[in-house]
């Protein structure tokens, strides 16, 4: 129970020496991303490479569970190729 006073004081100290709203909700959207994802979709995110099908769905599906519209339209974007090249040819 003490660790987890303790990691609430040091997440409430860090966001708030944060200067923005934004900045505040980008640092507790990331935070929330890390304790909850598992560590392949974590380290997905962020690296930044190209992602087959099923790591790029089991981000999204990550993101939409914790109702995180934030990072996950980040993604999207990010992942834009993705999504156009999974486009079927007619």
């Amino acid at each position: 129970m003490n660790m987890e006073k303790n990691l609430s004081r040091y997440i409430t100290r860090e966001c708030e020496k944060l200067g923005s709203k934004k900045q505040q909700r980008n640092f507790i959207e990331n935070f929330r991303f890390l304790m909850m994802s598992n560590d392949r979709d974590f380290q997905n995110f962020y690296t930044k490479k190209w992602v087959n099908d099923h790591e790029f769905y089991s981000i999204v599906d990550t993101f939409y569970q914790l109702n995180n519209l934030w990072m996950l339209s980040e993604f999207v974007h990010i992942h834009k190729p993705f999504l156009t090249c999974q486009l079927p040819i007619t």
